[in-house]
């Protein structure tokens, strides 16, 4: 990987590899540590992401690289479905979403920068400073949001017991 020339998009880098890792490997884990553990990341990654460095305009380079499907993917059983609105300031019907769509996505979007930091030219790190900063404020930012919502009350749920989804 190369020098990161900001301790902010170290530390996105850091917590980025992290994220991953949990998704990759959440089949290991049972249904309410699975719940914690993909809260907390999302938390750390969200947080991180806010302080990522602007960039004015995209690299010159070709399409980053499109990482492997997780395979061994475990979902969420009941808790999989939730409700989403779109845009907290304009007045519109929430949306069915999915907890599986919404982290693996989140995954596609965060690997590929990591993906771009391992390419062997000077300005990977900064390619892929922009490529989060400007995936997080289109797509996966708002995604985290969500999933983070969704997750903090499937947490809630498990805690007391409660199995009625």
């Amino acid at each position: 990987m190369h020098r990161l020339p900001t301790p902010e998009l170290e530390m996105f880098a850091q917590t980025a590899e992290q994220f991953c890792t949990l998704i990759e490997n959440a089949h290991r884990y049972e249904l309410a540590e699975r719940v914690v553990r993909c809260a907390a990341a999302v938390a750390q990654l969200y947080a991180a992401g806010l302080y990522l460095p602007l960039a004015d305009e995209p690299p010159e380079r070709e399409e980053p690289p499109v990482p492997p499907e997780v395979t061994d993917w475990p979902a969420f059983e009941e808790l999989t479905m939730f409700w989403q609105v779109p845009d907290a300031y304009a007045w519109s019907a929430p949306e069915v979403v999915s907890l599986n769509d919404t982290l693996l996505g989140i995954y596609r979007d965060v690997k590929r920068g990591l993906l771009i930091l391992e390419r062997d030219y000077d300005d990977a790190a900064q390619e892929a400073a922009w490529y989060w900063r400007d995936n997080m404020e289109r797509y996966w930012g708002n995604y985290a949001a969500d999933t983070l919502r969704a997750l903090n009350r499937a947490a809630q749920k498990l805690g007391q017991g409660d199995r009625d989804f």
